[in-house]
């Protein structure tokens, strides 16, 4: 295990961000951070008590980019193999504030997880603006 990892492993402990037993899926919106958290965990989940058992997408679109992302992410997912659950929204609902929060109980409520884990920094969009994790 690397430094890294190791650090990891501290916060989460530190912080209680998995109890024993967690099961974590993960907003992955296809960018860098949601992507390197998706891999670090899935390395850390075997060493540690909780498994990671779904990713979570949310398409807002917004960007023009939107769809590409979902796709991406759908790639993703399956070469890492963990289940991938996608909701979306058209861009002025998800102005308007609906569509979003839905996509968390969703996924708790499909695959049984307690805890939704974030990466997005303060200004994205996904399940929630800014990283951490979501209780169900």
């Amino acid at each position: 295990m690397n430094a890294l990892h190791q650090q990891i492993r501290r916060t989460i402990r530190r912080y209680g961000l998995c109890p024993p037993g967690a099961r974590l899926v993960v907003a992955l919106s296809g960018g860098s951070d949601s992507v390197a958290m998706t891999l670090l965990l899935q390395e850390l989940a075997p060493t540690t008590d909780f498994s990671l058992v779904s990713l979570a997408h949310f398409n807002h679109r917004l960007r023009p980019t939107a769809d590409r992302d979902e796709q991406f992410c759908r790639a993703f997912a399956s070469d890492v193999a963990l289940p991938l659950v996608v909701a979306s929204t058209d861009g002025q609902a998800y102005a308007a504030g609906a569509g979003v929060s839905g996509l968390g109980a969703a996924v708790g409520a499909v695959l049984g997880s307690g805890n939704t884990s974030t990466a997005y920094h303060s200004s994205g969009s996904g399940l929630g603006r800014g990283g951490g994790v979501v209780d169900q």
